[in-house]
């Protein structure tokens, strides 16, 4: 009988332990990987360590692989992946910006997938993790996940201001010749700054200055300026295209982040006098109604006796009639006188 030590059945034990946990894990690894991992920061590529600014834009790229041969293996069906990067939002996670859609993957296959993150304004200069986890289930019901960790680090500058807005309200002036710049800058650096902000033309004669002190914290509101800057143009400025320049110096007046807005001024032309419109009455008229011509019949009237009787004195033959009577008159009045005179006669 072969007797077993105590210190051989230690080994013994060991190696069926290592056996069980290589034959567990051969079980549960997971037929997904991940390979050909690219990052850009604003369309460069960077390689190793992603060193980014504030509001930058990260596009990470990859390609996820199902792993099983493609013969016998397994479909891996509902992958989905999920990245964020850790704390760098003000302590609370960064998504990306749209979140991939979910795809299966026959054995042998693989998928590209892009994540694009937009790195905030605010932002501490350390570095932060980037976390991607890739999960799918094979037709087995089996669970199988890879992830992947990256560090992206926030690299400021001592000194940078970041003029994020220097915009003319309006950048054409006729007869009203008033606008203005509107401005916001921002210190993106790790050190406070005592800044002076120049608008200025020396042609149209416009000269505004500002001075401030920016401080250093991002999540401060000293840490950023904004302002409305009124600029009157004089009527006597000729008509041409004018160039605004806006300029913040900083660093001890060693650096300046500047930007020049196109001003367009035009002539004035004196508003010609309205001329009154008359208006035309258009009058429609109808074509006058025709109406139908009737034919009376023609009645001939009867004699009748006590018209023709009442006619000598008041009808028509009335006025000769009395004519001739005064006539007759006067000549039996002549013949009378005669008679009598003759008479008389010795």
């Amino acid at each position: 009988m072969v007797k077993i030590n105590k210190t051989t059945k230690l080994m013994l034990g060991a190696i069926l332990a290592v056996f069980l946990l290589s034959v567990v894990s051969a079980q549960t690894a997971s037929m997904l990987k991940i390979n050909s991992f690219k990052a850009y920061v604003n369309g460069d590529k960077d390689s190793g360590t992603v060193d980014v600014k504030p509001e930058d834009t990260v596009e990470i790229e990859f390609d996820v692989e199902n792993i099983f041969p493609k013969t016998g293996g397994l479909d891996i069906e509902d992958i989905e992946v999920t990245a964020f990067i850790d704390g760098i939002d003000d302590d609370d996670d960064l998504d990306p910006d749209d979140e991939p859609d979910e795809f299966d993957l026959e054995p042998g296959d693989e998928e590209s997938v892009t994540l694009e993150f937009s790195i905030p304004l605010e932002v501490e200069d350390k570095s932060f993790d980037l976390k991607i986890e890739v999960r799918g289930t094979d037709t087995n019901n089996t669970v199988h996940t890879i992830t992947e960790e990256r560090t992206i680090k926030v690299d400021k500058e001592t000194h940078e201001l970041l003029l994020r807005r220097a915009e003319l309200l309006t950048s054409n002036l006729k007869c009203s010749r008033n606008t203005q710049v509107d401005l916001n800058i921002v210190n993106i650096g790790t050190s406070k700054e005592d800044v002076v902000v120049r608008v200025t033309n020396v042609e149209l004669g416009l000269a505004f200055q500002d001075s401030f002190e920016m401080d250093d914290d991002p999540f401060d509101s000293d840490s950023k300026y904004s302002k409305s800057i009124p600029l009157t143009v004089s009527k006597d400025a000729e008509a041409s295209e004018y160039q605004i320049n806006v300029r913040a110096t900083y660093d001890k007046g060693g650096r300046f982040v500047e930007k020049n807005l196109p001003l367009n001024v035009e002539a004035c032309e004196p508003a010609k006098p309205a001329t009154p419109q008359q208006d035309t009455t258009v009058v429609v008229q109808q074509p006058p109604t025709t109406q139908p011509t009737v034919t009376q019949p023609v009645v001939v009237a009867q004699p009748d006796e006590t018209a023709e009787s009442a006619s000598i004195f008041g009808g028509s033959m009335t006025l000769p009639l009395l004519i001739g009577l005064e006539v007759l008159v006067i000549i039996v009045a002549i013949v009378l006188v005669a008679a009598w005179a003759r008479r008389r006669r010795p």
